[in-house]
């Protein structure tokens, strides 16, 4: 992946490995899975909602959305997806899940939404999410911090 402020790919394959409240995230440009034509072993599919490969769209666990404040809506539209985010104002990013899930993580991007993933993946519970979490991407590790949210409104272009 590339370093940070860089572009990266709309579409990702991530594998998060939980210990704790510690995750350890590995990220692969999505383009791997037309070669391999298969998931890597307890990874997921991260999609930009204008990704032109609309295969990727359909079989994404997690969406990005341009604007987090949508995150919700365009939740509703991908029946296969479990999560939605997009960054707000503020430099956090909304991660809108099932049963009206909304959480906002600070400091990690995208990835964040990778780290809620694999919290539910996990079975474990929504309601202890909120809190810090040292997140390790490309052997940089910093604090990242999650916190429950209600929906933002809507965005209306």
């Amino acid at each position: 992946m590339p370093p940070d402020g860089e572009a990266e790919p709309g579409a990702q394959l991530v594998r998060v490995d939980l210990a704790g409240r510690h995750a350890t995230v590995t990220r692969h440009a999505g383009e791997r899975l037309r070669v391999d034509r298969a998931l890597p072993a307890g990874a997921h599919l991260s999609v930009d909602l204008a990704e032109p490969h609309r295969p990727f769209l359909e079989l994404a666990e997690i969406v990005v959305a341009p604007d987090g404040r949508d995150a919700a809506a365009v939740l509703a539209t991908l029946p296969g997806c479990l999560l939605a985010t997009g960054p707000l104002g503020d430099g956090s990013w909304l991660v809108a899940g099932p049963d009206g899930l909304a959480v906002r993580v600070a400091g990690a991007g995208r990835v964040g939404a990778s780290v809620v993933h694999a919290w539910l993946a996990a079975g474990r519970d929504p309601a202890e999410l909120p809190g810090p979490f040292e997140v390790t991407t490309g052997g940089r590790t910093r604090t990242v911090t999650v916190r429950a949210s209600p929906p933002p409104a809507a965005h209306r272009p």
